[in-house]
């Protein structure tokens, strides 16, 4: 049985939604579909919230979230890794740079390692406390 985790990718985006756009596209074209995307606008003095607002205000895979202020790099994810981990309770988080575009796969892969180091984790674990023997 396949386990699809939740991935959310968090989005920081500083003037430029059009780089902004174009990753958030290359995550909705996944093969991988339990995901969530999180944007961050981080506080630019352009036109991007209206655009990315006008975009997205009624999707459901993608939330915005607005901060007036620029808050830096670090500050900035930290408000969409919050958001993600405690609202939308991802199972696995996924900060991208805003001017990466993703390939198909790239969630689908993701998803499949975390499983894959978690049955590590697992079986070490269980060898440990009931000396299973290979």
């Amino acid at each position: 049985m396949k386990i699809y985790k939740h991935i959310s990718c968090v989005v920081l985006n500083y003037k430029k939604y059009d780089e902004t756009l174009a990753c958030v596209d290359s995550i909705r074209n996944q093969q991988y579909q339990n995901y969530s995307i999180v944007i961050v606008e981080n506080g630019s003095k352009n036109e991007s919230w209206k655009i990315l607002n006008e975009k997205y205000a009624r999707s459901k895979d993608v939330f915005l979230i607005k901060s007036d202020d620029n808050l830096g790099f670090a500050k900035g994810n930290n408000l969409g890794i919050d958001y993600a981990h405690d609202i939308l309770k991802a199972d696995i988080i996924f900060v991208v740079n805003s001017d990466v575009v993703l390939l198909p796969n790239l969630l689908l892969n993701i998803n499949n390692v975390n499983m894959e180091l978690y049955l590590q984790w697992f079986l070490r674990l269980t060898e440990q406390h009931f000396k299973i023997q290979r």
